[in-house]
């Protein structure tokens, strides 16, 4: 019979993603890599944790600039129909930023 190390790991594996546990923190427990972990669990049958959002507490300029360019594309996606003539043919974080392409501003 072929080489069966770390048995005893490879079932504590198995048991701790049937918690839940994700592989980093399975490697972790275990003093063993993630690619190993993954392996030991990948026919286990678990529900995933949600995914925690880091929260911002200090957001840079550049966040909160791209944060209102969302915003102003989101206002102009829902303001009226495709075909309305009053409609501009584009976003204006698009417009401004194809303006600058075309005079020659590069920031």
């Amino acid at each position: 019979m072929g080489y069966r190390g770390k048995t005893v790991e490879q079932q504590r594996a198995r048991e701790l993603r049937a918690e839940s546990w994700t592989l980093a923190e399975i490697a972790d427990e275990l003093g063993v890599s993630r690619s190993s972990a993954s392996v030991w669990v990948r026919d286990v049958v678990f529900d995933p944790k949600p995914r925690q959002r880091p929260i911002f507490r200090n957001p840079s300029s550049l966040h909160l600039k791209k944060l209102a360019e969302i915003e102003a594309a989101d206002e102009w996606g829902g303001s009226s129909s495709p075909r309305s003539p009053s409609r501009p043919s584009s976003p204006p974080a698009l417009r401004s930023t194809r303006a600058r392409v075309r005079s020659g501003i590069t920031r």
